[in-house]
């Protein structure tokens, strides 16, 4: 079990509760406070504090923090360790279950429109996800869904010198100018969602699984500069599904920004219509 750094001694550290490739998660709890969860993240050599690319994180990190909203995984706290290989993170706990395992929310267009409200009080604050997909997106068991992981400027040990909104994002939800060089923005997050929410109600991604090599991500980026928008087909009210296909236009200036998504879907969902 880790002792956490100086910066959050208040917090004490018990079980496991996720792990991931380079992260552990736990669970922690101080008096007087509602358990939380320690993420805990070894860090690349390059990125060790005092080195450039820690400031880059370090600026990302304190962005992100004042950021509030129930659709939002809330970033509490971080601290890196003594001896700085690893960066500690308090976040809200997550008591539900990702998107890609839980499947379709039960209030489908209530859940649209509070997923955008919270994507876009991070665009207001000049903050971008950089990293929507299904596995960083969880259902509450109240139905509360919660944009999660953001991503983070952690270059691979390789001397990579990302910027903290420049995050190229996970591939198979990547939007197509992003293929082609342009940077990470909030027209690609607002892809990145519709394309998640499409395939939330399609039951099946958009596109084929990303296969490993150039090859086939040459392959995923002529589908998305071939596609013009994605279809849900029938399986949500006609104007849910204008709505997400917009979203997911291949010209990002034709995408609604996250604000307007979410005023549209919200009004979608005072009306009879809504799925």
């Amino acid at each position: 079990m880790p002792l956490a750094p100086p910066a959050l001694k208040h917090w004490r550290v018990g079980d496991v509760i996720g792990r991931g490739s380079c992260c552990t998660v736990w669970l922690a709890e101080r008096p007087g406070s509602a358990p939380v969860a320690a993420k805990v993240i070894d860090l690349p050599q390059d990125v060790r504090p005092h080195t450039p690319a820690a400031a880059r994180l370090e600026a990302r990190l304190r962005r992100l923090q004042p950021i509030r909203h129930p659709a939002l995984n809330i970033l509490y706290e971080w601290a890196f360790s003594t001896c700085g290989t690893e960066l500690w993170l308090i976040l809200s706990l997550l008591h539900g279950a990702s998107l890609d395992r839980s499947g379709r929310p039960a209030h489908f267009v209530q859940a649209t429109a509070s997923l955008a409200a919270g994507l876009a009080v991070c665009h207001e604050q000049g903050v971008l996800h950089g990293d929507i997909k299904p596995a960083n997106l969880f259902v509450e068991p109240d139905g509360q869904p919660v944009l999660a992981d953001f991503s983070l400027p952690l270059p691979p040990g390789d001397g990579c010198d990302f910027e903290p909104d420049d995050a190229p994002g996970s591939p198979g939800w990547l939007a197509p100018e992003c293929f082609l060089g342009a940077p990470a923005s909030a027209a690609a997050d607002v892809y990145a969602l519709g394309q998640v929410l499409i395939e939330t109600a399609m039951g099946r991604p958009a596109f084929p699984p990303v296969g490993k090599g150039l090859a086939a991500l040459l392959h995923l980026s002529d589908a998305k500069n071939r596609t013009p928008f994605l279809d849900p087909g029938e399986t949500i009210s006609d104007a849910l599904r204008a709505l997400l296909r917009r979203a997911t236009a291949r010209d990002p200036d034709a995408r609604p920004t996250a604000a307007e998504l979410a005023d549209k879907a919200s009004a979608l969902a005072s009306t009879h219509n809504a799925p």
